[in-house]
C-alpha cells in the first residue's frame, strides 16, 4: 500500500520521511520532503489549486503579509514613509495643516503691519541708511556718526536711541538706493512686498524637488513646513528671503548641470557671507570647480564694486565696523556658538566657531566620495554646517534651514517634518517666554545637519525608487 496515496496519484515528489521538518509543510516547498499524516490531507486539498509564485524581499518576507490588530493588510515600511502612506489623510491632519497655514499667514500679516508702521524698530532702517549714504556721502559710509545722523533724520529720535549699524557691503546699499526717494515707511512696504515675492519664488523652486508620487497633502505639508517656517515673519524685512531664493536657484542649476549659473546665484548670498561660508569649500571638496569659479566671479563683483563705490579706506572701515558689531552680539545668537558664548563669554563663541569649521571640513574630506555622488545634498549639508558653525545667527536666519530640510525631506520626510515642527515650537516658546529659550534652536540646527549628513553618507541616494514602490502599494489599497 502506498503511504498516504502519494504514488497512486502520480506525485513526483519523493516519499515522505519521518525525519522531515514541519517547516516544509508550512512553507509548501516542493524541494523538501513533507511529513506523513496531516500533510497528505493538506496536499489533497492543494492538488486542485496550483501553487502561485510569490515575490520575496531580500530578507525572505513576503510583501503585503503584515497585518494590523484589526486584520487589515498594510504595506511594508519604506523608510520613514510608513506613517505617511495615505493618499487621503485623516481629517485631523488636514485640519492641523489648515490651522498652521492660518497661523503662518496671520503672523506674516501682523509682522508686516508692525514693520510698516514702525520701520525704525526693524533692521530695514540700517539698509535704508546704507542706501542713502552710498548716494550722498560714500566716503563715510561706515562712519558711525554719519549713519546715526541719517537714521535720526529718517526716523526721528528713536533712530538715534536705537542705533542699527549698516554692515553689509556697499553693493547692497547701492541696489536699494532707488528706495531712498520714498519715505522710510513707503520704502519698508516696497521691500516687504519684494521679500514676499522672493519667498514665493523659492517655494516654487523647492517644490520641483519633491517626488511627483507623493500625495498632494504631503507635498503641501512639506513645502509649508520648510519654506513656511514661522520665523519667516521675522525674515520679511531682512535679506534672508532673497538668500533663500538664490540658494533654491543654486540647487536647480546644479541639477541642470548649469554650474556657472549656480555659482553666480550662490554669490548673491555674499550679502550675509557668514550664513553660507562653508558652501564654497564643500564645492571644492566634491570637485565642482565651475561652480566655485562662478561664485568667485560673483564675489569679485561684490568686492570690486565696493572699492569703486566707497574707496579702499572705507572697505577697511567696513571690516572694523562689522567685527565690532557682530562679535559683541555672539552671546545673543541662536546657533551653537551662542551657547558657547553664553556659557563662557563671546570669545568662547568665536573659538567654538573656528573649531567647528575645522572639524566640519575634516569630516567633509573624510566622506567626500559620498558627497560627490550627490552634489545637491552636499550643498544642503554645507548650508546646515554654515548655520551650525557661524557665530552670528539670528532667529530669522533659520529660514535658510528650509533648503536642508527640503533636501532631507525627500529622503526622510517624517524626520524633516519633525525638525521643522521643533523649530516652530521653539519659536513660539521664545515669544511666550520672552526669549528665555532662544538658544535651544541650536539643537535643531545640529540635528538637521546630523540627520541629513547621515542619510547621504549611509547611501540613501535614490529615494525616488522607494517613492515609486510607495505609489504602487498605495494604488493597490
Amino acid at each position: 500500500m502506498t503511504p498516504a496515496g502519494g504514488a497512486a496519484r502520480g506525485r513526483r515528489s519523493p516519499l515522505p520521511s519521518p525525519a522531515s521538518s514541519w517547516s516544509s509543510v508550512i512553507l509548501h516547498r516542493p524541494d523538501r520532503p513533507v511529513s506523513s499524516g496531516g500533510a497528505a490531507c493538506h496536499n489533497r486539498h492543494r492538488e486542485h489549486r496550483p501553487a502561485r509564485p510569490r515575490s520575496r524581499h531580500r530578507n525572505g518576507r513576503v510583501p503585503g503579509r503584515s497585518r494590523t490588530l484589526l486584520g487589515l493588510r498594510r504595506p511594508p515600511k519604506i523608510g520613514s514613509m510608513s506613517v505617511l502612506t495615505r493618499a487621503r489623510p485623516r481629517p485631523l491632519v488636514l485640519l492641523l495643516l489648515a490651522a498652521y497655514v492660518v497661523l503662518l499667514l496671520s503672523s506674516l500679516g501682523g509682522e508686516m503691519t508692525r514693520e510698516i508702521r514702525a520701520p525704525q524698530a526693524t533692521d530695514f532702517i540700517s539698509f535704508f541708511t546704507g542706501a542713502r549714504l552710498v548716494q550722498t556721502d560714500p566716503s563715510c559710509l561706515y562712519c558711525e556718526h554719519a549713519q546715526r545722523a541719517v537714521q535720526l533724520q529718517a526716523a526721528g529720535p528713536i533712530g538715534h536711541n536705537f542705533f542699527n549699524a549698516f554692515v553689509n557691503l556697499p553693493l547692497a546699499g547701492w541696489v536699494l538706493s532707488p528706495l531712498t526717494r520714498l519715505s522710510l515707511n513707503q520704502a519698508t512696504l516696497v521691500f516687504d512686498i519684494a521679500s514676499l515675492f522672493a519667498l514665493l519664488g523659492a517655494t516654487v523652486l523647492l517644490s520641483r524637488r519633491l517626488p511627483a508620487s507623493w500625495p498632494r497633502w504631503l507635498r503641501a505639508a512639506m513645502l509649508t513646513a520648510t519654506a513656511g517656517l514661522l520665523c519667516t515673519a521675522d525674515a520679511i524685512a531682512q535679506w534672508d528671503t532673497f538668500m533663500l531664493l538664490a540658494l533654491a536657484g543654486t540647487l536647480v542649476a546644479l541639477e541642470a548641470e548649469a554650474d556657472l549659473a549656480a555659482g553666480l546665484l550662490l554669490a548673491a548670498c555674499v550679502v550675509k557671507p557668514q550664513l553660507v561660508w562653508l558652501v564654497v569649500p564643500a564645492l571644492m571638496v566634491i570637485g565642482r570647480w565651475r561652480v566655485v569659479g562662478g561664485a568667485a566671479l560673483g564675489g569679485a563683483v561684490w568686492l570690486v564694486s565696493g572699492v569703486v563705490l566707497v574707496g579702499p579706506a572705507q572697505m577697511v572701515e567696513w571690516v572694523r565696523l562689522a567685527l565690532h558689531t557682530d562679535v559683541g552680539q555672539t552671546s545673543a545668537q541662536v546657533g551653537p556658538a551662542g551657547l558657547a558664548a553664553l556659557a563662557a563669554g563671546n570669545g568662547a563663541g568665536i573659538v567654538f566657531s573656528v573649531a567647528a569649521v575645522i572639524a566640519l571640513l575634516v569630516l567633509g574630506w573624510r566622506f567626500r566620495d559620498a558627497l560627490r555622488r550627490d552634489p545637491v545634498a552636499a550643498v544642503a549639508i554645507a548650508i546646515a554646517a554654515s548655520l551650525a558653525s557661524t557665530p552670528h545667527l539670528w532667529i530669522h536666519d533659520l529660514l535658510l534651514l528650509a533648503v536642508p530640510l527640503a533636501v532631507w525631506g525627500v529622503r526622510r520626510p517624517g524626520a524633516a517634518l519633525a525638525a521643522a515642527g521643533a523649530v516652530d515650537f521653539l519659536y513660539l516658546a521664545d515669544m511666550v517666554s520672552a526669549n528665555t529659550l532662544i538658544h535651544l534652536e541650536a539643537l535643531v540646527v545640529v540635528a538637521v545637519l546630523a540627520g541629513l549628513g547621515q542619510s547621504v553618507i549611509s547611501g540613501q541616494r535614490r529615494p525616488r525608487s522607494q517613492m515609486a514602490t510607495l505609489e504602487a502599494v498605495t494604488a493597490r489599497r
